[in-house]
């Protein structure tokens, strides 16, 4: 799912939940007023576009106050993890850290019902490229640029007084 999909109603909201079947429904419970729920607006769309087999819902909660209230919404903002019409957890206020945490926890990667089988093929039926993130062999992943500069300036100095 590129983009959340606003919701309008009661039954448009079942029919979106029991259409994902097994995969993770997140809902973002949020008013135009809200401040916080603006700010955590492109945190959410960035993780819709990065976990395409998730079904990220969006949900006002002035114009559909039915489903905010049979989600027990009390704060706004509030993310609701949802698989397989059981809510999960919900998560409230804007914190991008927690949001991204828990999409990540949640998403198993099964695709909602009706979506594509298989893995997948590329041009001429070879397999699909390894889906290894970037700089998962490099040892040194992770490590702040600010702390590889002492290392480099004793291996140069190490290297000029040692080469023979």
């Amino acid at each position: 799912m590129p983009a959340p999909r606003e919701i309008s109603s009661q039954s448009e909201f079942d029919a979106a939940l029991s259409g994902a079947g097994q995969a993770l429904v997140v809902v973002d419970f949020h008013a135009t007023w809200c401040g916080p729920c603006k700010a955590i607006a492109p945190v959410y769309a960035s993780l819709a576009s990065s976990h395409p087999n998730a079904l990220f819902l969006k949900v006002d909660v002035d114009k559909v106050s039915t489903v905010a209230r049979a989600q027990n919404v009390t704060a706004m903002p509030t993310f609701s993890f949802i698989k397989s019409s059981r809510t999960l957890e919900q998560l409230r206020g804007a914190d991008p850290n927690k949001l991204r945490s828990l999409v990540q926890k949640y998403d198993d990667g099964k695709a909602p019902a009706g979506g594509f089988p298989g893995g997948g093929r590329t041009i001429g039926g070879a397999t699909p490229a390894s889906t290894t993130p970037p700089g998962a062999g490099n040892p040194l992943n992770g490590v702040k640029m600010e702390n590889l500069l002492p290392l480099v300036v004793v291996a140069l100095y190490l290297a000029y007084v040692l080469w023979p």
